[in-house]
């Protein structure tokens, strides 16, 4: 969606997904209890939303007096629909993380996909998660990265829940930073489209580009893409 892919021969986002792997990231999310704070609580999770794709599943914890999904795990598919019902949130000032997390971990283990991720977004005062919860996460393969956000209370439980869950943690003060965190949590489930590992090139068809050209050399990895419909294709991966 940006204008760099505008002008590749290739689309980013991948019409099938047989050879990669699937992603699936839950929100947490807590009232800020700053100007604005729940806005920009808002535009957290519609810059995740964003950043996936339409494979790849969603679904956004919170606390408005009650523990609760607001949309529980699902494809994301046409992103309006889950946008308009995140645009409308409205979560509170939650006392735990341990209600909303367990909420998350129990809804990621239900899917089928093989990269799980969770992100907690606060402002650093609810209670921490129990050790058994973070150790019951990690062992069923989720990776829990944590957002401190103009936090007005020490970082030590954002950054507890973070060491323990194998993630990232990240101290914001000023929200025009969020829009890398988003790229950078993204890139935890659109890693299934990043193929590290040698392979040699093959020939896929005749190209003014390869002509004269004989061998190639072994390469260290690729992004997985879709050719868009005017491009050529001369070289593919050993995995087409």
């Amino acid at each position: 969606g940006t204008p760099l892919e505008a002008t590749l021969p290739v689309n980013m986002e991948l019409d099938s997904k047989k050879v990669l792997p699937s992603g699936a990231v839950a929100l947490v999310m807590h009232g800020m209890e700053f100007a604005n704070g729940n806005q920009v609580a808002r535009d957290c999770a519609l810059g995740v939303l964003d950043a996936l794709g339409p494979q790849d599943e969603f679904g956004v914890v919170l606390w408005d007096g009650t523990e609760r999904w607001l949309f529980p795990m699902t494809k994301v598919g046409d992103k309006k629909k889950l946008g308009s019902q995140i645009a409308g949130m409205n979560q509170g000032d939650l006392p735990s993380f341990q209600g909303v997390m367990t909420l998350a971990f129990n809804g990621l283990k239900e899917t089928k996909a093989n990269l799980k991720h969770i992100i907690v977004f606060s402002d650093g005062d609810p209670g921490a998660p129990s050790g058994e919860l973070m150790q019951s996460i990690v062992g069923a393969k989720i990776t829990v990265s944590t957002v401190l956000i103009a936090g007005h209370f020490g970082p030590e439980t954002m950054q507890w829940i973070a060491d323990r869950g194998r993630g990232r943690f990240y101290n914001i003060q000023n929200p025009a930073e969020l829009p890398q965190i988003f790229i950078k949590e993204a890139a935890v489930i659109l890693k299934s489209a990043i193929f590290e590992e040698p392979f040699t090139p093959k020939i896929a068809g005749s190209s003014e580009v390869t002509r004269g050209l004989n061998a190639y050399p072994q390469l260290l990895g690729y992004v997985a893409s879709t050719a868009k419909p005017r491009a050529e294709t001369p070289l593919v991966s050993d995995k087409g």
